[in-house]
């Protein structure tokens, strides 16, 4: 019997090598709720870089969650063409992403979507940045993990 994580992992990585997208439907059909629980959340996606986004011909965090709300903020951005996967010292990621028309999240519930986190800096980062423009709530809702239960202890 798989535990969660190693459930979560084992369609991670079948699925990863496909242009991340093909994790939506793994994902979406084992929370079907989604709709439901966060139609009036403004979900903003972790960034990912510009030319991954062009090799594959779109940004898989803000196309999962459109499957589920179409109040997407892609206001978040890398500057420079980082990925976490590559870095010694993760926690540089607070260099690296800005935002653009965060007034949009002023007094809104944001949730903040993305697929995998390795480290937890950049979703920590993106919700520091976020909160500095006074939404009413902010959530997290994240795909796959190893390190949950160490992120927010």
């Amino acid at each position: 019997m798989y535990h969660y994580n190693d459930f979560f992992k084992k369609i991670l990585f079948q699925y990863k090598g496909q242009g991340d997208y093909a994790l939506k439907d793994a994902f979406l059909n084992s929370f079907p709720d989604l709709k439901r629980k966060y139609h009036k959340y403004m979900i903003a996606v972790i960034p990912s870089s510009k030319q991954d986004d062009i090799k594959r011909g779109f940004n898989p965090n803000e196309m999962i969650a459109r499957s589920f709300n179409d109040n997407i903020f892609t206001g978040l951005f890398k500057i420079n063409d980082y990925k976490q996967t590559k870095q010694t010292d993760r926690s540089l990621v607070n260099k690296i992403i800005k935002i653009k028309d965060g007034k949009q999240l002023y007094n809104q519930n944001v949730l903040i979507f993305d697929d995998v986190i390795t480290s937890g800096n950049t979703i920590m980062t993106c919700a520091k940045i976020i909160e500095s423009y006074q939404p009413r709530s902010i959530t997290l809702l994240v795909m796959a993990s190893n390190h949950l239960n160490e992120l927010f202890k």
